[in-house]
């Protein structure tokens, strides 16, 4: 069944190191480190998760989004399973194993970045796209330099930026190595038909046994063989009254529908002017913000009033940050408001203020 991928700025991404657990508790303690990890209300938030072994390590990548933000793809799949770009490179990781690796993977509208050196946590940093490749890679190497360099680089693409990656896909290699380039067709070829994908619902035991089930279906032929008889004696009486009923139904269906595009056009416009309403997705700045601020910066205080925000961090090279919020387009003007060293310490506890552009 063919997967549905989902948007990649709907969910957060966290990396957990896992001490030495049974399967069946991995579960139970990922639920407790969300408390501490995603901002929403524990009734509110979904999550599920894939274990990585690096080395003698053990670490879940640990997907989380709001109960809300995941309906409506479950419903846009039809049952099919539900991805994101980490399950592209997931089948290739064994074929890298002990390397430093970063793997880059590229969609139209948004981009993805993970890096894994030796046994250290594996980061992960996703970034919207810009207009042109060229600057898309400076930001891929501007964020990938936040952790160890990347002996060997692996980019998964869209075929629009197939042109785009032979001419400059060069600017990638690293340790004398070029970038390995993986088609999308060929990433999702690479997926396993009983992988179920993420937040599928949990498989229910079957009520009966086997050998009920199969007396059950031979009864179950038999009545159908039945029936089966039974309409063919009746089939020209029955093709005449369905004939009818169409002929009314389709009377019906007409004019059922001229009312029906009417009300459509009435929704799309209430819906148009509640969406320029909307007030701004404290969930979604939270997650802008984590891409800008390094891994290590601890927010300290946050304000926000209508499209206008206010943070106190503590982290290092305050200043580089306000490059970050210039790139990109979700944030309007941010201002350096403070910045106060702290003794003993290579850190600053900073202050920004800026607005948000709109969703």
């Amino acid at each position: 069944m063919k997967p549905f991928m989902m948007d990649r700025l709907d969910f957060d991404l966290k990396v957990v190191e896992l001490p030495k657990l049974a399967e069946r508790e991995v579960e139970g303690f990922l639920k407790y480190r969300i408390a501490g990890l995603y901002p929403g209300h524990p009734e509110q938030t979904a999550f599920d998760y894939r274990i990585l072994q690096r080395g003698k390590t053990q670490f879940a990548f640990l997907f989380i989004t709001r109960r809300s933000a995941l309906e409506p793809y479950r419903a846009l799949a039809g049952g099919r399973p539900l991805f994101l770009p980490y399950l592209l490179i997931q089948p290739y990781l064994k074929e890298f194993e002990g390397e430093n690796i970063a793997f880059l993977v590229l969609f139209p509208l948004y981009l993805e970045i993970f890096v894994f050196h030796g046994s250290e946590p594996p980061a992960a940093f996703v970034a919207k796209r810009s207009k042109r490749l060229a600057t898309d890679l400076v930001t891929v190497r501007r964020l990938a330099a936040r952790e160890n360099p990347a002996t060997r680089w692996v980019v998964v693409f869209s075929p629009g930026d197939a042109e785009g990656l032979a001419a400059q896909g060069e600017s990638l290699a690293a340790g004398g190595s070029p970038p390995r380039l993986i088609r999308m067709e060929e990433a999702l070829g690479r997926l396993s038909p009983r992988d179920r994908g993420l937040f599928a619902p949990a498989r229910r035991a079957p009520l009966l046994s086997r050998g009920w089930r199969r007396q059950l279906l031979a009864i179950a032929l038999l009545i159908l063989a039945l029936l089966a008889l039974k309409k063919l004696t009746d089939r020209e009486e029955a093709y005449l009254r369905s004939l009818m009923r169409q002929a009314g139904l389709l009377q019906s269906q007409s004019t059922t529908a001229i009312a029906l595009q009417a009300e459509v056009e009435t929704l799309s416009q209430q819906k148009a002017a509640l969406l320029k309403k909307r007030p701004v997705d404290p969930y979604r700045l939270l997650s802008e913000l984590h891409g800008i601020l390094s891994p290590a910066a601890r927010i300290q205080s946050f304000i926000l009033e209508r499209s206008f925000f206010q943070l106190e961090a503590v982290g290092s090279n305050p200043l580089s940050l306000m490059d970050s919020f210039r790139e990109r387009d979700y944030f309007g003007e941010a201002k350096l408001l403070q910045t106060v060293p702290l003794r003993g310490s290579t850190q600053e506890l900073f202050k920004i203020t800026g607005s948000v552009r709109g969703e």
